[in-house]
């Protein structure tokens, strides 16, 4: 059944997810704030700042700068965040005074409110009247998904019933949509692995072999175990898609910015590489927000302590494979 939908946030995963959706025949409109994006979507089928001339299978049906346009008098069936968490709270004030009661939210945004040390999926359900929310997470680079390329991600949430719509949503031969009930364990995992993989990147930049790379990431995940036992108390496996997919594409591949932005900091440093940063980096802020609870949960983590003091104090990168793997 054709849906029509809005996708709030033009950049390469929102440009991805309309991919999907044009190829699945939906009526789907992308509202943004970056004019070229918007220029490119609008008369050229694509997003050349990321996808070059590959272009959209079908035409959008509109393209928004203004957001009162994009929701005045309009009736969407499922709206899409997909823009960096740092938009989240902004973006969730200006859709309350529209009427959502029949819309359901797709989350795309990683890692956790640190103001209110919940999940994204939390805020966006305490923050709008709408008929549900659900998370979608995994292992999904913007330029494959755009591409066509076969990809498979988790359709996270609490209401069965809006986890299968989505799912119906976004389903076909190429993209394939898997529902799970494992929302805490989504929500922490897809924080935690963004920070990994900044790790990851400092890792192989400095040894550009594959023995250290892969000891980080087996030490990372028991870390990531143990952190998620003491807050969820109960053991935590990362056998979807949101887990084990995500940690190896997010942590081992330069095309994650996560990655790529560690392998700046392993020759950089961490502050010159914070200043010349662009794009958006969001295990900069999640390994932040790691540290804060593992101090209020007074877990031992070296891995994810060290990270920190890397990325926020300067220490030594020379030192992150050795205290990580300390207490082994």
């Amino acid at each position: 059944m054709k849906s029509n939908v809005l996708i709030i946030g033009s950049g390469a995963f929102g440009s991805a997810l309309a991919q999907v959706l044009v190829y699945n025949k939906h009526d789907v409109s992308i509202y943004g704030i970056n004019e070229k994006e918007l220029q490119s979507l609008r008369y050229e089928g694509t997003n050349h700042l990321y996808f070059r001339e590959l272009k959209l299978v079908r035409q959008l049906t509109a393209v928004y700068n203004d957001f009162d346009q994009a929701l005045n008098n309009q009736t969407y069936d499922f709206i899409i965040l997909a823009i960096p968490s740092v938009a989240i709270a902004e973006t969730l004030a200006k859709l309350q005074a529209y009427n959502l009661e029949n819309t359901i939210i797709v989350n795309t945004s990683k890692g956790l409110d640190s103001n209110n040390m919940c999940s994204w999926y939390e805020t966006i359900k305490t923050n709008l009247n709408v008929k549900g929310v659900s998370t979608l997470c995994g292992p999904s680079f913007a330029l494959e998904v755009f591409s066509l390329i076969p990809t498979a991600v988790n359709i996270v949430g609490c209401d069965r019933s809006v986890l299968e719509d989505v799912k119906a949503l976004f389903q076909n031969d190429w993209f394939f949509a898997i529902i799970s009930d494992k929302l805490n364990e989504a929500n922490y995992i897809s924080c935690l692995k963004n920070a990994l993989a900044i790790g990851s990147g400092i890792i192989y930049q400095t040894y550009l072999s594959t023995n250290p790379i892969s000891a980080f990431l087996v030490k990372g995940v028991k870390e990531i175990k143990t952190i998620l036992k003491t807050i969820l108390k109960t053991d935590v496996d990362v056998d979807e898609y949101f887990g084990w997919g995500d940690i190896i594409l997010t942590c081992t591949d330069i095309k994650s910015r996560n990655f790529n932005f560690g392998t700046k900091i392993a020759t950089n440093g961490a502050q010159a590489t914070i200043m010349n940063n662009k794009g958006t980096v969001e295990g900069y802020s999640n390994i932040k927000t790691i540290y804060e609870l593992i101090q209020q949960h007074n877990i031992k983590a070296p891995l994810f302590s060290y990270l920190y003091e890397i990325v926020y104090n300067e220490a030594n990168i020379k030192q992150l494979f050795k205290i990580a793997l300390s207490d082994e």
